[in-house]
């Protein structure tokens, strides 16, 4: 629920449900997903979230604040699940397809990990757009001549961007003052 940008955006109507209702209605649409467990954080903030899980009968599991991988983990453990999904519950576009695609590769190659890879992502839809996931390294954000932070998001290794990008608009707030540096 923690959003410098948007407040309580996972619990915002789009169409008619909220966000995070929205991703649960689309992976559970999936071949393979038994079930979906909402994982969020032991901050009263999130008290919402616990509140949506217990209405909407949708399984939660609150864990550390500042440790999402342990988040993880603790609720797989509890919950006796074999294999994780991560979803954000703030993306709307979560794709059960994608999810599935990777599920059956994962279980055929017998894979401790599964992640998507550059240039790889299946087109799932009728409708036909290109999608890139692109490492972050210092190699690639050396690459670029401007790097966009249009977002803040704990994921992000902020100072190996900060001493590796060319030129940095930082719409968030995130880096130090430096030449490189514009804040917008």
């Amino acid at each position: 629920m923690k959003s410098n940008r948007l407040s309580k955006k996972a619990l915002l109507d789009l169409g008619g449900c909220s966000i995070l209702e929205r991703v649960v209605i689309n992976l559970r649409a999936s071949k393979y997903i038994d079930e979906v467990i909402i994982t969020t954080t032991t901050s009263t903030e999130d008290d919402p979230i616990e509140e949506f899980s217990r209405q909407k009968k949708i399984a939660l599991f609150r864990g550390s604040e500042n440790n999402v991988l342990n988040r993880y983990w603790d609720a797989a453990k509890l919950f006796g699940a074999d294999i994780i999904v991560r979803a954000t519950g703030d993306n709307p576009f979560v794709s059960y397809e994608i999810a599935d695609f990777l599920i059956k590769n994962h279980i055929s190659n017998n894979s401790d990990f599964t992640g998507i890879e550059r240039d790889k992502i299946p087109i799932t839809r009728k409708y036909s757009f290109t999608l890139k996931a692109t490492t972050l390294n210092a190699k690639s954000i050396r690459s670029a001549d401007l790097v966009l932070l249009a977002t803040d998001h704990d994921a992000f290794d902020y100072r190996l961007i900060q001493e590796n990008a060319n030129l940095i608009v930082d719409t968030r707030g995130r880096l130090n003052n430096s030449p490189k540096v514009i804040k917008a």
